[in-house]
């Protein structure tokens, strides 16, 4: 568990021996096995938990107990305890989803619930899992959650909650189907017989029935009242006139039970119960230490031999809690008559936490204690591994609790608090935060090595500012800064130095650096495993695979996908949104190489998972690889689609000009391919790529898509001009990829040029390139263009087994487009086959549309039907549409 975890909260409270029987209730509680989720509802001092713990010590199924409290209103702190909760069931369940929520960015808590569910899913016995006091939960996402695992729960499982009020949950509509159990006030209330029961068998009180009568009125069958009314009757020789002297709400009740109750206590007894009450959890050590006096143990077994309302946690009875009505009149008294005391109560419990390691509750003592220097300083202690376990919101709630001075005199913790804006994507924010860092006088004063520190970190968060902005020049600069700063070898700095190499990596990818990159990402992936931090390896796993990929290096992409799949299952980070990035490289390259079956199911997961993280520039990887998905599947429709939802991104985050470009450069290409030719011209000039324009590596996608737009429209020449230039450029800085895609477009410009000889000869150059590593889709997404040519080459035997592969590859996905060219072989006049759009222009013709209503029925423009008609008047060899018809006809087309 981690350290930080109370253990004693997923322990079932004890049940007392003098417990009163009662067997209506039970029932009632076995009955709820019947239904999805049992309430047991009414206001403090009811018995509530004493009624549920009794029931699960009889009941012959196993029990998961989480005792809740406010701080559990953290979503990620939650999870983590009712995962720990059932793993006193099944002791590693959730393994893989307690590593995801220490990540860096642990998801929102849903997205997390469908693993879990199906973990519990596999406990083949039936189980219960009571939620202990579910009043304190106020948090939005954590009823959502709560409503999640209601809905989808395993049949074995059932729920069971504790409440002083009912949680904003679908009881309702739970009622009305049948799948609620309710035990509320009325219910729990004791009654004649069992308060007469409960006053002999726990304090050896005998009332007369006229008493007990009186009794059971003005209490109205509350337990702790009746409680506190036993222990005040000891010893007292008029019972029944006590029992007639007290009236009034279930408040005064309490209070005056309990006064009387302090008030006949020893000095020692009473000073003891005061300065420990407001501890949620007690040992005899920590009782000693917040004390000051000895015998805490010993002190805390007798109050329980008492009856004095004191609840043991465990079955060693180390640890112990008192009621909760209890403890609030104890605080309550103690803060009226002792309030100077109350702050030194909390430093004594912050150092005995902090002596025992456990820094949560350390720090929040010292925090009530108003002792901000000793909070800031085990704050600071703990702060950079809390960052990297992801517990953003208890960082920021410390910190935000802070007095400004505190924050000024502490330069770690300002830096934690930025890099935790960074992180969450408060980008503007976060360069607030830095500024106010660098504009303080000490800072100017620092030793050097602190100086460093400070300077280090500060430029390691300014280039993943920059890098997230698409800023490459001050992502180099402040990461190279920064790791000047940052020694090698050690974790702390470790920790700091990946996201660094990472930025520096990507600016080094954005210029077209592919060697550089690669390079700073190995690095980085070195500076992750040592800082023991598997959110940055997995992040870093996902970028190498991109720039593999372009490299040319299909084979070693692959590698390295394998090697992170293994790192996920060895690690148990089957539900870390980061993993959704591995995952999203190896359906790239699945794709790649057309293994399209096995690419779904990658795809479907690694999807999942990045968008529960929101990492944007993840996020849009998911989206490029969901395109190109569809694109391999002939579907591209749908794959214009996503393009139309990847557009939204930048409006949610800012992106870098490389990560657009590859998402606009393939909806441009789509586009082509679906006959859009005005969207397509409309959007790169928009997007300021055209035959003018400087070649350079963040638009290289977008040049191809370009080429095959004014192949397309006809104008040839500037086609292969523009595949000229990219080409060259593309050798020179040894983007592979880049130059199989060139060279296999500029083949189907040469042969639009009627120039056969180079067409094969440019066709053979990028088979060559792409055959050692096994790329298909870069080739095939280009268009129909590329199929006769590679039936030629088949023919002449140009590396005739790849290109048959090929051919096979575009079969399976669009089996009409072969159809002409490997039934009839090339025919004279034919240069390409029809495209499937121009076959469906085509019919329209035979049908006797004019161009205009073709334009309509098809919902595109006139000037693209004019296109497609021109395109097919000069593949059949024909002048006009009766002729085309005719040709078609001839040639089994239609």
């Amino acid at each position: 568990m981690n350290s930080t975890l109370l253990k004693t909260k997923t322990y079932r409270p004890l049940v007392r021996p003098e417990l009163v029987s009662r067997p209506h209730l039970m029932r009632r509680m076995d009955d709820g096995f019947n239904s999805k989720l049992t309430v047991v509802s009414a206001p403090a001092g009811y018995g509530k938990t004493t009624l549920v713990s009794a029931w699960a010590a009889e009941c012959k199924c196993p029990v998961a107990w989480l005792s809740l409290d406010e701080e559990d209103n953290d979503p990620v702190r939650f999870l983590t305890y009712v995962i720990t909760a059932a793993q006193t069931i099944r002791p590693n369940l959730g393994q893989e989803i307690l590593s995801v929520l220490q990540s860096a960015q642990p998801p929102a808590i849903i997205n997390l619930l469908p693993a879990l569910i199906n973990q519990l899913d596999d406990i083949h016995v039936r189980f219960v899992l009571v939620l202990d006091d579910y009043h304190v939960i106020t948090s939005s996402d954590i009823h959502k959650a709560v409503t999640f695992i209601i809905d989808h729960q395993p049949p074995l499982m059932h729920l069971l909650l504790t409440t002083r009020i009912d949680p904003p949950l679908p009881l309702p509509k739970l009622r009305g189907r049948g799948h609620l159990t309710e035990l509320r006030q009325a219910d729990l209330r004791f009654s004649e017989e069992e308060t007469i029961a409960f006053l002999k068998q726990g304090s050896g009180i005998e009332l007369p029935s006229k008493d007990v009568n009186v009794l059971v009125k003005r209490t109205e069958g509350w337990i702790a009242s009746l409680q506190m009314a036993a222990l005040s009757m000891r010893d007292r020789k008029d019972v029944s006139g006590f029992i007639a002297g007290f009236g009034g709400s279930h408040g005064y009740i309490v209070d005056y039970f309990a006064s009387e109750i302090l008030n006949n206590l020893p000095e020692l007894t009473r000073s003891f119960l005061l300065q420990t009450s407001f501890l949620d959890k007690l040992c005899g050590s920590l009782c000693d230490e917040v004390t000051g006096q000895p015998g805490g143990q010993q002190t805390l077994e007798r109050l329980h031999e008492a009856n004095l309302f004191l609840v043991p946690l465990d079955d060693e009875h180390t640890w112990y809690r008192y009621h909760r009505l209890f403890a609030d009149f104890l605080y309550k008294s103690l803060s009226q008559n002792n309030r100077k005391e109350v702050p030194e109560l909390h430093l004594r419990a912050s150092r005995w936490f902090e002596r025992n390691e456990f820094p949560h509750q350390a720090i929040e003592h010292a925090f009530n204690a108003h002792d901000y220097p000793r909070a800031a300083h085990l704050l600071e202690g703990v702060a950079e591994l809390a960052l990297g376990r992801g517990e953003h919101v208890w960082l920021l709630k410390w910190i935000k609790q802070l007095p400004e001075d505190q924050m000024e005199a502490h330069l770690r913790l300002s830096i934690i608090r930025a890099a935790i804006l960074v992180s969450t994507g408060l980008v503007q924010a976060a360069e607030g935060a830095l500024q106010r860092i660098e504009a303080r006088q000490q800072f100017q004063g620092l030793d050097p090595r602190a100086r460093d520190y400070v300077v280090g970190r500060v430029a390691a968060l300014r280039a993943m500012i920059a890098i997230q902005r698409g800023d490459v020049d001050n992502a180099k600069l402040n990461a190279q800064r920064a790791l000047d700063k940052l020694p090698k070898g050690t974790r702390r700095e470790a920790l700091w130095r990946a996201p660094t190499l990472i930025a520096l990596g990507l600016s080094n990818f954005a210029e077209g650096d592919l060697v550089g990159a690669k390079q700073n990402l190995e690095m980085a992936l070195e500076d992750a495993n040592l800082a023991g931090n598997p959110y940055t390896f997995l992040e870093v796993t996902t970028y190498l695979v991109e720039v593999l990929w372009i490299q040319g290096r299909l084979k070693e992409a692959e590698e390295i996908c394998v090697e992170g799949l293994r790192y996920i299952d060895k690690n148990n980070l089957g539900s870390a949104p980061m993993s959704g990035g591995v995952m999203l490289g190896f359906c790239l390259l699945l794709c790649e190489r057309y293994d399209l079956r096995q690419a779904e199911d990658f795809l479907n997961r690694g999807t999942e998972l990045v968008r529960s993280g929101g990492v944007a520039l993840v996020l849009a990887w998911s989206y490029y690889v969901k395109m190109r998905y569809l694109v391999a599947k002939g579907d591209l429709q749908a794959a214009d689609a996503v393009g139309r939802e990847a557009e939204q991104l930048p409006q949610i985050s800012e992106m870098p000009l490389w990560v657009v470009s590859g998402i606009s450069a393939l909806r441009a290409l789509i586009w082509v391919r679906l006959g859009k030719l005005d969207e397509a011209e409309k959007y790169l000039k928009k997007r300021r790529v055209w035959t003018e324009s400087k070649i350079r590596y963040s638009h290289q996608r977008e040049y191809l898509s370009l080429a095959a737009l004014l192949l397309a429209i006809g104008d040839v020449k500037s086609a292969g001009e523009l595949l000229d230039r990219l080409t060259e450029w593309a050798e020179a800085a040894k983007q592979c990829r880049t130059l199989i895609c060139a060279r296999t477009l500029q083949s189907v410009v040469f042969a639009a040029q009627k120039e056969k000889q180079k067409a094969l000869q440019s066709l053979a150059i990028g088979l060559e390139l792409a055959e050692p590593e096994g790329y298909s889709l870069s080739i095939l997404e280009l268009g129909e263009g590329i199929a006769p040519l590679l039936y030629e080459a088949v023919q002449k035997g140009i590396h005739p087994e790849y290109a048959s592969r090929l051919l096979e590859e575009l079969r399976e996905t669009r089996p009409n487009l072969l159809e002409v060219t490997e039934t009839k072989g090339p025919q004279p006049g034919i240069l390409t086959p029809l495209g499937w759009r121009e076959i469906e222009v085509l019919k329209l013709v035979a049908e006797g549309l004019t161009n205009k209503e073709i334009a309509n029925k098809l919902d595109i423009s006139l000037r693209t039907v004019k296109f497609h008609m021109t395109s097919i008047f000069g593949k059949l060899g024909v002048e006009n549409r009766l002729q085309a018809v005719t040709q078609a006809k001839l040639l089994a087309i239609l």
